[in-house]
């Protein structure tokens, strides 16, 4: 059994007086890079005949599916994980485990070892999503009237108060707290307090 674009020479003995490799050559040793059955009749020194046969089978390459693309958010991780029914592996960075965890940017390439010897390639990028920003509004109130808070459109809110609407009103004082997650599904929170003139 081959890997894909192995170029197999049978080492024959050159003690034989004939070769015929069945096809017409007639030499010792041929290069073999197509599967198939390849039978070879020696005649020795003393005129006796001998025949044998090669088989050749090329073996599938072992793929190490991996995405192409990896999107996290900045401080997160990405866990990059081929199967582990492989017989080893070699990431870029050194490991040899069948999964790495990452939080840094970048190109990330695997090798895998199949089971009948041949090797695999794959690559990923890990790409970084910054945080979202969390910018309050004016935090005035003015004799307790009623205040809007704003910290401008995102994919959800989670208010301390409770709201998940963009625009909560507060009628008194105090610390509000938000938490937000953008489109990338990244997260961020702050606090502001109102306070009241």
């Amino acid at each position: 059994v081959l890997c894909d674009s192995t170029i197999l020479v049978p080492q024959v003995s050159e003690k034989f007086s004939s070769y015929n490799w069945g096809f017409g050559d007639t030499v010792s040793n041929i290069s073999i890079s197509v599967e198939g059955s390849y039978v070879l009749s020696v005649i020795d020194t003393f005129g006796c005949a001998y025949t044998d046969t090669l088989n050749v089978q090329y073996a599938a390459p072992p793929i190490p599916t991996i995405p192409t693309q990896v999107f996290i958010c900045d401080g997160d991780s990405a866990i990059l994980s081929v199967s582990a029914l492989f017989s080893s592996f070699q990431w870029s960075n050194g490991s040899t485990a069948s999964s790495i965890s990452t939080t840094s940017p970048g190109v990330y390439y695997i090798t895998v070892t199949g089971t009948s010897g041949c090797f695999g390639y794959d690559t990923v990028q890990v790409l970084v999503n910054s945080l979202p920003d969390v910018v309050f509004n004016d935090s005035i109130m003015c004799n307790l009237e009623p205040f809007i808070l704003d910290v401008g459109w995102y994919s959800s809110f989670q208010w301390s108060n409770g709201d998940t609407i963009q625009h909560p009103v507060i009628t008194s004082p105090g610390w509000y707290g938000v938490s937000i997650t953008d489109l990338n599904g990244c997260e961020n929170s702050d606090s502001i307090e109102a306070v009241s003139y």
